[in-house]
């Protein structure tokens, strides 16, 4: 079993504590088809003979099931690139776990969009580390360039002069 230190934004650190939890009290297990336990596989490195000690905010326990082809003896270090790509894909995460719940909320239970974030921050206990108004502009945001990708690959695909 190797656990990493690994430094994230705080709001998403408290993210991955409340929706991947693990026998072991404040460590993150994500599923072996997380894109972020992925990305940690793919991301470790042998340790260098200068490494630096890390002061992380997330303790991560890799899971072995996907870690076939390397040893976690020897690939047990997560270099800065490899954490910032960890990071990006918990972003990716959070992101496609909060469009999804808003949505679902809005169509399904009539609940409108500044209550459904309020409902997502107050679930995976944000209140403190983000605002229920910047979840709802993200949402917002993603939304209409969701919206202008679509208008505009239709006006692409309906070009027939050329």
């Amino acid at each position: 079993m190797l656990i990493l230190n690994i430094y994230v934004k705080p709001y998403l650190a408290e993210y991955a504590r409340r929706r991947y939890p693990s026998p072991i009290p404040d460590v993150v297990q994500f599923p072996a088809s997380s894109l972020v336990n992925h990305a940690i596989v793919n991301s470790l490195v042998k340790t260098p003979a200068k490494a630096e000690p890390r002061n992380g905010n997330l303790l991560v326990m890799v899971n072995e099931k996907i870690c076939n082809l390397k040893d976690l003896d020897v690939y047990n270090y997560l270099t800065y690139k490899g954490e910032k790509n960890v990071g990006m894909k918990l972003l990716l995460d959070f992101d496609m776990l909060l469009h999804t719940y808003m949505d679902n909320l809005r169509y399904h239970k009539g609940i409108d969009y500044k209550d459904s974030a309020e409902a997502f921050v107050k679930k995976y206990h944000l209140t403190d580390l983000v605002t229920e108004e910047a979840m709802l502009k993200k949402h917002l945001r993603w939304k209409k360039e969701v919206t202008n990708y679509r208008t505009q690959g239709v006006q692409l695909k309906m070009n027939f002069s050329k």
